[in-house]
C-alpha cells in the first residue's frame, strides 16, 4: 500500500512523503493450496503474491520500487512480475457489456495509468477501483464449497485492493476468441499481461 503524506498528516518537509507498506516474504504466512512442488500458494489479501520489493535510487535522488513474486508460471501470460489478470472465460455475443478484466498491478500507486486493449486495438484506459481482486474471491469460492481440506490453511478472505483496475470488455466483436492485453505504464519495468476471452452467439 502506498501513502503520500503532506502537513494534512503531519509532515511539513519537501516534497511529500512517500509511505509504502512492503508484503510480506511469506505472503499470507504460507496459506492457500499448494503448487506441485509443495510449496502454499501464500497470496496475501490484497491479491498480491508473496515475494519481495526492491528500492532502485539514482545518483540524483530519483528512485524506483518494484515487486518480485517468488514464483511465476512460465506458461501462464496473465500472471507477470508486475501484475496478475482475471477475465471471465466466455460471454455472450452482444450481450450489454457489464463484465470486465482485472488487472492487480502489485506494486502501483493510484495514480498509476493502467490501459488495455482488445486484440490489436487502440489501448485504452482502465479504471482503478477498491474492490477484492477476483482471482482470490475464486479461491475463496473453491474452499467455501469444498468438501475436504485443500492445503493446511485456506487462503485469507479476499479484502479490497487498493491497486486493482478495470476495464469493460466489449461484446459486440467478432464471435470467437479475443486475446485482452494489459500494460501498467508507471512500473517498474512496464511489462505487458495477457489473457483470452470468448463470445458466443445464444439464443433465449
Amino acid at each position: 500500500r502506498h501513502g503520500r503524506h503532506d502537513a494534512s498528516t503531519g509532515w511539513t518537509g519537501a516534497p511529500l512523503l512517500h509511505e509504502y507498506n512492503v508484503g510480506a516474504a511469506c505472503g499470507a504466512f504460507w496459506s492457500g493450496v499448494k503448487d506441485a512442488e509443495g510449496i502454499p500458494d501464500s497470496t496475501m489479501a490484497d491479491g498480491t503474491p508473496n515475494g519481495y520489493a526492491r528500492m532502485r535510487v539514482e545518483p540524483d535522488g530519483r528512485y524506483a520500487l518494484s515487486w518480485h513474486p517468488a514464483r511465476l508460471r512460465t506458461d501462464d501470460a496473465s500472471f507477470t512480475r508486475t501484475m496478475a489478470l482475471h477475465a471471465p472465460r466466455v460471454l455472450r455475443h452482444g450481450a450489454y457489456p457489464a463484465w470486465g478484466v482485472y488487472a492487480n498491478v502489485f506494486m502501483a500507486p493510484p495514480d498509476a495509468r493502467v490501459e488495455f486493449r482488445i486484440d490489436d486495438g487502440p489501448w485504452k484506459p482502465m479504471s482503478r477501483v477498491e474492490r477484492a481482486d477476483p482471482r482470490l474471491v475464486t479461491e475463496n469460492v473453491r474452499d467455501d464449497e469444498a468438501t475436504t481440506l485443500r492445503g493446511y490453511d485456506r487462503s485469507p478472505e479476499a479484502q479490497p485492493s487498493t491497486h486493482l483496475w478495470r476495464g469493460a470488455l466489449p461484446t459486440d466483436l467478432p464471435p470467437g476468441a479475443h486475446r485482452i492485453d494489459v500494460r501498467a505504464a508507471d512500473t517498474d519495468p512496464a511489462t505487458l499481461a495477457s489473457t483470452t476471452y470468448r463470445l458466443e452467439e445464444a439464443s433465449p
